[in-house]
């Protein structure tokens, strides 16, 4: 009797700590940051104008940049791989840009012929007389347009003993270019696949997978991959690269602003509703120092100390509040004047 009550306490210890430890694996795991804040990787885009405006004691406020989506080039078989020929790259990404809420969007060159077009007809059909002229070309510039094609796209078709792999790749070239200067701001090359898996049996029956096809049957299908209706697929790459290029033209035109007030762990900072930001989304926290300039005297940026991030957990029109989720160093703690450079929550996973 004794053995059995020593043998069912040792039970009972082994599972509560069992249940502790999972208990704290399972907070750990839910409370951990994203790579890129626990190592505090602050986001490119610094806009060193901003900062020495705040330095200089002016009245800054961060403006939404404006962007032109000017074209995303599409070839005839690409459209054709989708089965959609009036399929319009640039009128999706400009939809998607602004759905993020950080972007003022002005419409495209065809939105633009619209617009004069109507203009021209209703300045002889309707105003005609007097003071009533419609001004031609008054539209306002971009400060960033955004040019694009899909490069390549290609099925990966292959045979895999009792199954089919259906893979495609896609890939995106993107420019985006300051409408001021004429200079490429920045450009990238943004390549996705989509895969699915496609099981048959001996007789060439479907046991699990898409049912997209062609006309032949199934048990023609080959490893060439022309038996199979690819065009779910390539329509699942084609998005998920669009929302690649949205994150990166997000990261590299980050929302800027600064520290307004503290209240134990929680910052209170201009980032608002007005400027796209959201809840969940992540501040990088410095502090910025001395001007950093070149033998002209031209200031080329600052001094800057990362002091952490925090997270955006209320929103209002105005203003944010964060929580603080890491510091560099616990001792230096955020303070107002700090300037915040902002990361959107899907692109810090």
């Amino acid at each position: 009797m004794k053995n059995k009550s020593q043998i069912l306490f040792f039970i009972f210890i082994v599972l509560l700590f069992s249940c502790q430890t999972t208990e704290k694996k399972g907070k750990d795991e839910k409370g951990a940051l994203p790579k890129v804040v626990e190592e505090l990787v602050v986001p490119s885009g610094f806009d060193s104008d901003f900062v020495l405006g705040i330095k200089n004691k002016k009245k800054m406020k961060f403006v939404k940049p404006v962007l032109r989506v000017m074209r995303f080039d599409i070839p005839d078989t690409f459209l054709k791989a989708i089965n959609d020929y009036e399929f319009k790259m640039d009128e999706k990404v400009k939809a998607e840009l602004a759905n993020t809420g950080r972007f003022t969007m002005l419409g495209s060159d065809s939105d633009i012929k619209a617009v004069l077009e109507e203009q021209m007809k209703l300045g002889y059909d309707e105003f005609s007389e007097g003071d009533a002229t419609i001004e031609m070309g008054n539209l306002r510039i971009a400060g960033y347009t955004v040019v694009g094609k899909i490069t390549q796209s290609y099925p990966i078709v292959t045979q895999m003993g009792g199954y089919f792999s259906l893979k495609v790749a896609v890939e995106v070239s993107l420019t985006v270019t300051n409408a001021n200067t004429g200079v490429i701001e920045f450009t990238n090359i943004i390549k996705t696949e989509k895969e699915e898996n496609l099981f048959v049996s001996a007789e060439g029956m479907i046991i699990q997978g898409p049912r997209n096809l062609t006309s032949k049957p199934i048990n023609a299908i080959g490893a060439t991959g022309k038996d199979v209706d690819l065009s779910p697929q390539y329509r699942s790459a084609l998005d998920k690269a669009t929302m690649q290029v949205i994150n990166y033209i997000e990261e590299k035109i980050p929302i800027m602003g600064e520290v307004i007030g503290m209240n134990d762990d929680e910052l209170m900072t201009t980032a608002s509703e007005a400027h796209g930001i959201k809840k969940g989304d992540y501040l990088f926290i410095l502090r910025i120092g001395e001007p950093l300039m070149d033998s002209s005297g031209a200031v080329l940026g600052f001094n800057k100390k990362t002091i952490g991030a925090a997270q955006v957990v209320t929103v209002e029109k105005g203003m944010s509040a964060s929580k603080v989720v890491k510091l560099k160093n616990e001792d230096i703690l955020p303070e107002r004047g700090d300037i915040i450079i902002s990361l959107p929550a899907h692109s810090a996973q």
